[in-house]
């Protein structure tokens, strides 16, 4: 567990440093459109965990990479469409709250 938190913490570190040298992939005007809009249905489902795991039949997500507790059966949870990551709802709102515009977890562009 602690390398896997290692690698991971490394990776941002790398893609924090390469953002600040100028390496991204999208003009500051697409970040600023990007940063107004709102999260909209068409990024993200937000269902409950239950339903989730009795439609698919591959292994789910146990935990939330943002708080990294494990989903209830009873929770409300958040599916980024475009990378299919799920996130507690709360935890996704304050991602986005805090002007991110990428997935917590592998930093696609939403």
């Amino acid at each position: 567990m602690n390398t896997v938190l290692s690698v991971t913490l490394l990776k941002n570190l790398l893609r924090s440093v390469l953002q600040v040298v100028g390496a991204d992939t999208y003009s500051p005007d697409q970040e600023e459109d990007i940063h107004t809009e709102e999260p909209s249905s068409t990024r993200l489902c937000t269902t409950k965990y239950a339903s989730l795991t009795s439609q698919k039949n591959t292994s789910m997500e146990e935990c939330c990479c943002v708080c990294l507790s494990k989903f209830k059966q009873d929770e409300d949870v958040s599916e980024l469409c475009y990378c299919q990551h799920l996130f507690h709802k709360v935890c996704l709102e304050k991602w986005f709250d805090n002007q991110h515009s990428t997935c917590p977890l592998c930093r696609s562009v939403l």
